[in-house]
């Protein structure tokens, strides 16, 4: 394989790094989004500086990889990582919820399955208060 061919592949593969990390950035700031409440303003300024970011380091791979050809492969391989990020933090994420729902459905059956036996020891064996309830 000729070392052209070998660079071009590495800056593929690099590009593809990059979308799937800028995607990653993305989301996370969604989510902080969704765990706290943003004004106009801080979500306009959080936008700018995201696109401001992703611009520089994007212009910076492109940069120092090809001397600043715009190349199409970049571009695909920028867009293919975030199409995999996407795919995956959304299955990681769908898991994730799946068993935290999951937990909490089991704590919950759990808690009502102990105050259910609470009220049952604290009755006798034919479902009366005991003598010490009475009072």
């Amino acid at each position: 394989m000729s070392s052209v061919i070998r660079q071009e592949l590495w800056m593929f593969l690099l590009s593809v790094f990059h979308g799937f990390f800028l995607m990653l950035l993305y989301d996370v700031i969604r989510s902080l989004r969704r765990a706290f409440s943003h004004g106009f303003v801080l979500l306009s300024l959080e936008d700018f500086f995201y696109w401001t970011a992703a611009a520089f380091l994007t212009f910076c791979l492109v940069f120092s990889g090809t001397d600043g050809r715009i190349r199409g492969y970049i571009g695909a391989g920028i867009f293919l990582g975030a199409f995999f990020c996407r795919q995956i933090a959304e299955r990681i994420l769908l898991l994730l919820k799946n068993f935290v729902v999951k937990e909490l459905n089991l704590k919950g059956k759990r808690g009502k399955m102990e105050a259910q036996r609470e009220k049952t020891t604290k009755r006798g064996r034919r479902g009366s208060i005991n003598e010490s309830e009475k009072e």
